[in-house]
Parts: C-alpha cells; structure tokens; sequence
C-alpha cells in the first residue's frame, strides 16, 4: 500500500521483485519503522479499526494496549486495532506468533497468494483453519512448488485445500493474504523457515477495508486466470487509484500506469527518502 505523500507519509511499497510492465525494472521496498510500531491513519474514512472481538485473553487490557487474542500455535501474540501494524524477522521474536494470531482470526474466508511456502507451523495452522471449515484458497507458482522439496503446497492440497499455480512465463512473486475478505497481510515475507530466522523480511498487517477490497480484486483476477487444465498467459493487473489518500499497486500492469503512479510519489518526497531494496 503506498500513503499519498501529499497528505500522508510514504509507508510501504511491499509487493516488489517482480518485472513491472514491460519497462524491466525490478523493485522492492519495506518499511522503514521500529519492530511493532503501530502506524495508524484511522482518520481515514475507509481505514478505521475493526469492532473490538468479544473474545480475549486472560490479560487484563488497558486502553493504551492493543487487544490480545489467543492463539493456537506460537504462544500469544498482540493483535492490533490500529488501521496498519508492521512486523519485522528475524530480529523480533514476537514477529511469527503475531503473523499466526492474525490468521487465526480467519473465520470464513483465508486466500493466500505467496511464492515459496514451506513452513510448517504456518502451514499446519492453514490446515487446521480448513477443517474448521474456512474457504482457504491458496495461489502459488508453479516453479517454486516444483523445485522446493520441502513445500507445503502439495500436502494441503491432498487435505483438500484449493490450490492453483501460476505456469506462465513470469514468477507468481506476491506474498499476501488475506482474512474474512477485511483484513491483509502483505510484504517481503516468505512462508519458509529461512524468512523468519536468516533473511530481513518484512509484513504489514492493514485493518482497512479498501485495501482489503483491492487485494481481493487481484486475488480473484489471478484466481480465475489460473483454471488448471486451461493455457495460461500473463494478465495484467488494473490501474490503481488513490482513494482517502491510499493507492494498492499491482504489477505488472497496462502502459506502465501504475509505476508511473509509484515513481510520481517518490518524486513528490521534499524532505527525505528512505528505501531498502535487494540489489
């Protein structure tokens, strides 16, 4: 999600590493921010927290602490009502047991878009979510299940969860999900053990139903494009647009409109600039 410097910060462009468009260029960003920093722009109309649950820990909550749920797996992680929550690996251990707390709070729906997926834990708590009945969906790419012995994918497949798998020319290089069709999950972060111990990886939790809404919209795009069986080509994703100041940008792309959108902001910066890519 990229915030209109004009009105907000410049708070992440996390859906990179992946050729934009026909203009070769590859890019990736994360956010710049402390371990657990909330950022919050619930003053944008579509961005405002969610309800609080009724169910909570046994912890006695103050106003000025987030809402806390259990969960299954990881121990208890904090679980934000803030609009946006970033989470850092390796170097917070909190980081892994608050990414399983949000996907326990899958109730009807779980759709997972994400190129490598081998971690266990995540994968048996996946599980566990679609024999609790969740419609979990999971889109991945094809040369990454193929080539990675330890993958997930093929075991969840046989539970009965519904996979498809990106077999065009380009990598299906996005890693979000999305829970109950309300709440994201998006950035650098692989579904493998080396992203949450070796690598520096990123995610930001987004309680902010635009956004949900237009990753949902991609998710179903690249959901209807991947009918096993059927010869598959490279869809280009719509043209974002700034709404309450927030644009979600999805490559690659018609024209290039959207990184045309991205470069406009990065040269909109007056003060600073900070970015932290793989070269």
């Amino acid at each position: 999600a990229v915030a209109s410097s004009r009105k907000f910060k410049l708070l992440a462009c996390t859906n990179g590493n992946r050729e934009l468009g026909h203009s070769k260029i590859f890019l990736g960003c994360q956010v710049m921010a402390k371990p657990h920093v909330i950022v919050d722009l619930s003053c944008l109309p579509s961005c405002g927290p969610p309800a609080k649950r009724s169910r909570r820990s046994n912890i006695d909550a103050t106003e000025d602490e987030p809402e806390r749920l259990d969960v299954d797996a990881g121990g208890e992680a904090a679980v934000t009502t803030q609009a946006f929550m970033a989470h850092f690996f390796p170097n917070d251990p909190q980081s892994l047991p608050a990414l399983l707390a949000i996907l326990n709070q899958a109730r009807t729906t779980l759709e997972i878009a994400v190129f490598m997926f081998t971690e266990d834990r995540l994968a048996q708590l996946v599980l566990r979510k679609h024999k609790a009945g969740v419609k979990v969906r999971i889109i991945c790419d094809n040369d990454m299940d193929k080539d990675m012995k330890t993958s997930d994918i093929n075991e969840l497949e046989a539970a009965g969860v519904e996979v498809r798998r990106d077999h065009t020319k380009l990598h299906m290089h996005h890693k979000f999900a999305i829970i109950d069709k309300s709440v994201v999950v998006n950035g650098s972060f692989n579904w493998t053990a080396g992203a949450i111990q070796q690598n520096e990886e990123n995610i930001v939790v987004s309680h902010c139903q635009s956004i949900a809404d237009a990753f949902e919209h991609q998710f179903e795009h690249m959901w209807r494009a991947l009918v096993p069986g059927r010869t598959q080509s490279v869809t280009l994703s719509p043209p974002g647009s700034f709404q309450n100041g927030c644009a979600v940008l999805f490559f690659p792309d018609k024209d290039d409109a959207n990184l045309t959108i991205f470069l406009d902001e990065l040269r909109s910066a007056k003060k600073t600039l900070k970015s932290q890519i793989k070269p």
